[in-house]
């Protein structure tokens, strides 16, 4: 009974003596995998910062869109009083905003990761969070600390050219993606036209023609 454990000992060495390609197969697909997910988080990430590497942001500030949103609770992920927020931020429009003032922040937007918070996070509009760091310039350094740039952030986010006039981005958008059916459909009046004009044509030539024979 005692050489039971024995063999199979045995035998499960022989089966890794005969296969030992199996946890190399499994070490590259971990790579593979990784290497996707970087890449992923390559095309997701957008900065006022070139050739900025991603490892340097992981010390800045982190800002989500939950943090200034006026229609959410506390609990919820807002940090500022409902006054002083707005409704429903996007984290684009944070970057931006951050992003127009370079000589003060340098800014990373990612837009692969959502809130932890989040309850519709399937909703791709909610994604997305803004990476933030000061240039230390402490001369004319106007922001001392996070609260002073969520304040700062939310406070400019209704000046911006989407904001104070959303109609005109949605037509612009519209025009953009629905303008070459537009384009063909004015073609196809221009032949209908022609198409009755022709057999208008023909009649009169052909009552000339009558009145000459007589």
């Amino acid at each position: 009974m005692a050489r039971r454990p024995k063999q199979q000992q045995q035998q499960q060495q022989q089966q890794q003596q005969i296969n030992p390609q199996q946890p190399l197969a499994s070490a590259a697909n971990v790579q593979l995998q990784q290497q996707q997910h970087q890449q992923m988080m390559m095309q997701a990430l957008k900065s006022n910062v070139p050739n900025l590497d991603p490892n340097e942001t992981k010390k800045w500030h982190t800002i989500y869109p939950q943090y200034i949103n006026s229609n959410l609770t506390v609990d919820r992920g807002r940090r500022l009083g409902r006054s002083k927020c707005i409704a429903d931020p996007l984290a684009e429009e944070i970057f931006n905003v951050l992003a127009a003032n370079s000589q003060q922040f340098q800014v990373q937007l990612n837009m692969y990761k959502c809130y932890c918070r989040e309850m519709d996070k399937e909703n791709i509009r909610l994604r997305g969070y803004v990476k933030y760091r000061i240039i230390n310039d402490n001369d004319q350094q106007q922001f001392k600390n996070k609260r002073q740039v969520l304040k700062y952030v939310a406070s400019m986010i209704p000046k911006l050219k989407s904001r104070q006039n959303p109609q005109k981005s949605q037509q612009q958008q519209q025009q953009s993606s629905g303008g070459g059916g537009g384009g063909g459909s004015g073609g196809g009046g221009q032949q209908s036209e022609q198409s009755q004009q022709q057999p208008q044509q023909q009649q009169q030539q052909g009552g000339k023609k009558k009145n000459r024979r007589k």
